[in-house]
């Protein structure tokens, strides 16, 4: 019964969070939203009006991830004008995607990881990494539900076995760059997937072996070939403009640092590891001889450990908690089994923990949230503040520049450079490098500078750190004096382990003439 019943709740969960969405559209979109999911939403709008991809609408970018991008154009397509109306229709479509995997994580748990511990899974899955990725119309959601379409697949189609099909490994490849497409940094599932099939492959001969090995190179380059192809022919690099905004690659940062949220990463990651590896010792001593080869959260796992190496050895900064979400599910799919071995035949105590589990977990997350939301919400209504008085107060066409620019450029309706580069072009990345970004603001015509978290040293100067790809800084100082607008105090950031809330103020300057030339 509760194996039925779960995805009934589920179901109306769902239901119960569309009705919220349109009946609050907007403390909705300030508490769920990310400022970066707007960057989605700028560019779909001047894509539909025939400006090209470009945020600012003087630069383009490919600054996104592809296959989120064509979701939320479709979106804002079908949902017309307006400031809200494409919003609801994007968190609705957001929702229901979460709602998909949700029900699918209880599934493939139920039918092939840990019977009778899907629900298990599902509250591990209500944790903020996952949740929030789910719900904060990024193109983490997607991610996510691809990823679960793969596990279940690998499940279903045993598709890591040894005896696997070629056309079955291709099939492997195909699901491995949709995952890639959804966010680029799923492409560590590939050398993942291909470290496990030499290690099952190598013992049914070299030629099987190439094959295999060609079929799941040719499975994840059908798909995500043509995206890289488009970058090359378009912008003349592989790399979208938001990697090469934040990664060093091929080289060191130089200015390596366990900052951003790596320790968050790092610690999801050595509970990942452990869980399987308690798995897989409890199993082989009672004899079950469990197989590392052939599990797809094995082969999450191994993609995970990849993706950390890089963000901890190229990227110095602009790490979030959001790029970890992969981790989370391998999580929400290894704690079952982990449960499942530590209770071992004893239905009394399996309940029990199963209970006790899943209450923790959703207690857990209830809590994150009650912090997380409302700190949000009242941030970007502050945000939202500065939006409002841009576009009432300047002329259209005015050019801001902003780092954390989504929010402000979706409501403000004024062309504004994103200082950090994720989403710019490659020209003004080149400016960051030499640290002439105020020849670069002047040579388009900026009018105003913006800050989220303005705070004045004693000269009565505020120093906007724009950081290269090596974690050194690109600075821009603004004046007191030229400050026209100063908002409320607002939240400016909420500690990931403490719940510690920091405090700033949005400060918006006018540049005087000649600045930059």
């Amino acid at each position: 019964m509760k194996r039925r019943l779960v995805p009934v709740l589920l179901l109306c969960a769902g239901v119960a969070y569309a009705i919220a969405v349109v009946t609050r559209a907007q403390t909705a979109a300030l508490s769920l939203l990310s400022d970066d999911a707007y960057y989605y939403f700028v560019i779909a709008q001047n894509a539909l009006a025939g400006h090209g991809f470009t945020f600012d609408g003087i630069a383009p970018t490919n600054g996104f991830h592809p296959l989120w991008m064509g979701v939320v154009l479709g979106v804002f397509k079908l949902a017309g004008r307006g400031e809200l109306r494409p919003l609801i229709a994007v968190m609705l479509v957001s929702g229901a995607i979460a709602t998909a995997t949700l029900i699918s994580i209880h599934r493939i748990v139920e039918d092939y990881l840990a019977p009778g511990y899907g629900l298990v899974a599902v509250a591990a899955a209500l944790l903020p990494n996952l949740l929030s990725a789910m719900l904060n119309g990024l193109e983490t959601g997607l991610q996510l539900f691809m990823a679960v379409i793969l596990v279940g697949a690998c499940c279903r189609y045993r598709l890591l076995d040894p005896g696997a099909s070629t056309r079955r490994v291709g099939v492997l490849g195909l699901l491995i760059g949709l995952v890639t497409l959804a966010r680029l940094d799923g492409v560590f599932l590939a050398p993942a997937a291909l470290f496990l099939g030499l290690a099952v492959w190598w013992g049914r001969g070299l030629k099987q072996t190439m094959t295999r090995v060609l079929a799941l190179g040719a499975g994840v380059a059908i798909v995500v070939g043509p995206y890289l192809l488009w970058n090359v022919v378009s912008f003349g690099r592989i790399m979208p403009s938001s990697g090469v905004a934040k990664s060093s690659f091929p080289h060191l940062a130089r200015h390596l640092a366990f900052s951003d949220d790596k320790p968050w990463g790092a610690l999801m990651l050595a509970a990942l590891w452990a869980m399987i590896a308690f798995t897989y010792g409890v199993e082989r001593h009672r004899g079950t001889r469990p197989s590392l080869r052939t599990s797809p959260i094995v082969m999450i796992a191994i993609a995970c450990t990849l993706h950390f190496v890089n963000v901890s050895l190229f990227m110095a900064w602009g790490v979030y908690w959001w790029h970890f979400t992969l981790y989370g599910l391998g999580i929400a799919f290894a704690l079952p089994g982990a449960l499942s071995a530590l209770v071992g035949p004893h239905v009394r105590v399996a309940r029990a923990m199963q209970t006790i589990a899943v209450a923790s977990l959703v207690l857990l997350a209830a809590w994150s949230k009650s912090n997380e939301l409302p700190s949000r919400a009242e941030q970007h209504a502050g945000w939202l503040d500065a939006a409002r008085w841009a576009r009432d107060t300047t002329d259209d066409g005015t050019v801001f520049a902003l780092a954390d620019a989504g929010l402000f450029a979706y409501f403000s309706h004024r062309p504004v450079v994103n200082l950090d580069g994720k989403a710019n072009s490659y020209e003004y990345l080149r400016h960051v490098e030499a640290r002439t970004v105020p020849r670069y603001l002047a040579s388009i015509g900026t009018r105003y500078v913006a800050s989220t978290h303005a705070r004045y040293n004693q000269k009565g100067t505020y120093q906007i750190t724009i950081l290269r790809p090596d974690g050194s800084a690109a600075p821009l100082e603004m004046d007191r004096s030229w400050e026209v607008y100063r908002g409320a105090e607002i939240p400016a950031g909420l500690a990931r382990f403490s719940g510690e809330v920091t405090m700033s103020n949005f400060a918006i300057w006018k540049l005087p003439d000649g600045y930059g030339r």
